[in-house]
């Protein structure tokens, strides 16, 4: 009920901290709303494990991001009922996303165990956040695109990492990619470079990768048409990234 009565004491300008309070609060509760609208953006009535898009970024994430939006408001509104709620409703979020990640456990094994690895229950990692605004980016391109034939994508994506020995999709602001393509040059490698700000549905391509490897960063390194990780990472030890590969020889 705190969530539903007016919000009558919202600060429209304060001065000193309370002004930076009304700022964070603001930030919080779009931040909230688009994570919650990314995730409407990304799902998949077919019942198929999403690790693409907003659930790069949370396994949960209409909670997070209602979660998100209720402390936004608790702070914009200064109301410390409306804080208390957001911890209940914090407790209640977090009940319910394990009894839902049980289900996707039973459902989809270790596809779901090497998703949830790497990605938070509720809330984005934020002290990563070119990634969560790359998700979201992700999200709402898939939702502007329509419909499309995601297995012609991922059948392309598919036939262009297995098209040289060594290949790397990359991004151009992406520094890993950088450091990535230094230690290639170090080593002698040549690598057949597909630059994604280059290509035709870059963003339906990049959220193909994210279905294909569990991971949506760049660099994305194919060796023999197996994804072999990013820049430092990989998905097992077979597999740990491009780093550690070079060490092994």
């Amino acid at each position: 009920l705190a969530y539903i009565s007016p919000i009558s004491r919202l600060r429209r300008s304060q001065p000193g901290s309370e002004y930076l309070n009304y700022l964070a609060g603001l930030l919080l509760f779009f931040a909230g709303g688009s994570l919650a609208l990314a995730s409407r953006a990304s799902s998949d009535a077919s019942g198929a494990l999403r690790t693409d898009g907003a659930f790069s970024l949370s396994r949960h994430p209409l909670y997070g991001g209602l979660l998100t939006s209720c402390v936004g408001l608790s702070i914009l509104s200064a109301s410390s009922e409306r804080l208390v709620a957001s911890l209940l409703l914090y407790a209640l979020l977090s009940f319910k996303a394990s009894a839902d990640d049980r289900l996707l456990k039973e459902t989809h094994g270790q596809a779901f165990e090497r998703w949830a690895a790497q990605v938070p229950p509720l809330l984005p990692d934020i002290s990563k956040p070119k990634r969560v605004i790359e998700g979201l980016q992700c999200a709402f391109a898939e939702s502007g695109a329509g419909e499309y034939d995601r297995t012609a994508i991922e059948e392309e994506v598919l036939y262009q990492a297995s098209s040289a020995p060594l290949v790397l999709f990359t991004r151009e602001s992406s520094a890993p990619c950088k450091r990535a393509l230094d230690l290639l040059r170090e080593t002698g490698a040549t690598p057949v470079v597909i630059q994604l700000d280059d290509q035709p549905g870059a963003n339906l391509k990049r959220s193909a990768l994210g279905r294909i490897t569990g991971k949506s960063s760049f660099p994305s390194c194919w060796i023999g048409g197996e994804y072999v990780g990013g820049f430092d990472d990989g998905p097992s030890e077979e597999a740990p990234g491009l780093v550690k590969l070079s060490f092994q020889g």
